[in-house]
């Protein structure tokens, strides 16, 4: 997801910065990729760690006096609806030749 050619823009003009570089400052944070990232490091049958990942990194950026702004992706446009749609599908159809051949 995304948007496309964002990091391309960006880039000439970014830096890296260590945390304690950003105390008394705001920092936008995109809510679905930590989500995302916490997600995927935990086991399939572990409920609930994920969120306790997320409260851990929001604790330390509080303790390092940054100010976090959660972002949360709002509804899908109807354009990327249709998008998700057709990769659902070709994961599907993808799948179902994976059982049969095995």
């Amino acid at each position: 997801m995304g948007v496309s050619g964002l990091w391309q823009l960006v880039s000439p003009y970014g830096r890296r910065v260590s945390l304690d570089v950003m105390a008394n400052k705001i920092l936008a944070i995109d809510a679905s990729i930590w989500m995302y990232h916490f997600v995927r490091a935990m086991p399939p049958n572990k409920k609930g760690p994920h969120m306790l990942g997320f409260f851990r990194r929001l604790c330390k950026l509080l303790f390092l006096k940054v100010k976090p702004i959660i972002v949360f992706d709002g509804p899908a446009p109807k354009l990327k609806r249709d998008t998700i749609a057709k990769r659902a599908r070709e994961a599907e159809k993808a799948e179902a030749r994976l059982r049969r051949t095995a």
